[in-house]
């Protein structure tokens, strides 16, 4: 099974935990793909989800996941472009 996490990139956190279940989800066998959101500004971006979300189509591809998950609020909007 094709598994999408899409998180923050912390060493702690929300973005600690994802990593760690990615870990332990790979040792039972699952393809597990972390996917980081970055932080960036937008209060001077004129059109942020532009800018922001289409990087993530582009990181993506043209793979095809059986679960995408969101760990946090920034994280969900990322999914509508996988």
């Amino acid at each position: 099974m094709k598994i999408l996490f899409i998180a923050p990139k912390y060493s702690g956190g929300i973005g600690g935990h994802a990593y760690r279940v990615a870990e332990k989800l790979r040792e039972h066998g699952f393809d597990i793909k972390l996917m980081h959101v970055p932080h960036i500004p937008i209060n001077k971006l004129k059109n942020p989800s532009f800018v922001i979300f289409s990087s993530f189509k582009a990181l993506v591809g043209n793979e095809k996941y059986d679960v995408v998950h969101a760990f946090n609020i920034p994280s969900a909007f990322a999914m509508k472009y996988t």
